[in-house]
């Protein structure tokens, strides 16, 4: 059954939930990800749900390859599900990632609703999490006798709460997230040198489909993140689709990489993707030659009587 309320309205109420949940709290660092548009669950709690099936994702990122000592690295394995006859779906989210001396791993779990519109489906969607930082004892190297500096690991878990948006039609998208809204520092005294600092993010995504021909579809996709402090980064992404099978894609991420990807469909439920940065940071690309991410993903129903398989979708 459809409700008789508007897109505009919806969009409109629940953008004031979420923004009035911002206004209360003062984030965790974001996982980078240059295949986010397979793996929205990484960046909007919301997007659980939306691929009317079962869908695992397991997604593998190495940075700055060349570089040996501290290159970032990441691995996150997430699934996400609709609840049969209800308008609830749930998702969660496992991840590690280091960066030179720090480690971060974490868990999240996101519920969301879903409102069916008449071109469409609004959700609106909740997660909570707890996130472990790390850093270990080499980050005081410079500084070895200095007694302000603690000496060994440092250590802090710290809950994870976010909450987003998400829109999604037969050819467009529309999400946007706040996927923590807490804000944490570790270092409580004034003397403190060394601290766990989260910072809080505003993701805004955004992604259509043109039909060029029969065989052929394009798909634009754009995603914007303001960190607090540091300003907006955005990704643009432009996909050639063949036959819904092949997958060709170009991105440029701000000031930061050119990004190239492909993915192959191979059947209705299995999908496999690649993706290679290359840096166009004068600084990044003297010491790397890029950065390597592999994503696989699986989808199917456990409540359908009939065929298992999903079809696959552009989102």
């Amino acid at each position: 059954m459809r409700y008789p309320i508007t897109k505009l309205k919806a969009l409109t109420l629940a953008c004031l939930l979420v923004i009035a949940l911002a206004w209360q709290v003062k984030a965790q660092q974001q996982i980078l990800q240059s295949q986010y548009m397979f793996n929205g669950l990484a960046i909007n709690p919301a997007y659980a749900g939306s691929h009317e099936a079962l869908s695992l994702t397991s997604l593998y990122r190495t940075q700055w390859a060349g570089y040996k000592e501290g290159a970032p690295n990441s691995f996150s394995f997430s699934g996400h599900m609709p609840i049969n006859r209800t308008r609830i779906a749930l998702g969660a989210m496992a991840f590690s990632e280091s960066l030179g001396d720090k480690n971060q791993q974490g868990l999240q779990l996101a519920y969301a609703y879903r409102i069916p519109l008449s071109d469409g489906i609004l959700s609106m969607g909740l997660q909570a999490g707890v996130l472990n930082t790390r850093l270990n004892r080499n980050y005081n190297l410079f500084h070895p006798n200095d007694p302000n500096f603690p000496e060994g690991e440092i250590s802090a878990f710290m809950p994870t709460f976010g909450a987003g948006l998400y829109y999604s039609s037969d050819n467009l998208v529309l999400g946007f997230s706040i996927p923590n809204l807490g804000i944490y520092n570790n270092g409580t005294e004034a003397e403190e040198v060394v601290s766990i600092e989260e910072v809080r993010h505003y993701m805004f995504s955004a992604g259509y489909i043109v039909d060029l021909n029969n065989d052929l579809k394009l798909k634009p996709t754009l995603l914007a993140r303001y960190r607090e402090g540091q300003g907006i980064e955005f990704d643009i992404n432009t996909t050639l689709v063949v036959n819904e099978t092949f997958w060709f894609g170009a991105s440029y991420r701000h000031l930061n990489s050119l990004n190239f990807l492909t993915q192959i469909q191979l059947t209705n439920q299995l999908q496999l993707g690649y993706a290679y940065d290359l840096p166009i940071n004068s600084g990044l690309s003297l010491v790397s030659s890029g950065s390597h991410e592999i994503m696989i993903n699986y989808r199917f129903r456990i409540f359908s009587a009939g065929d298992s398989a999903p079809s696959p979708g552009f989102f």
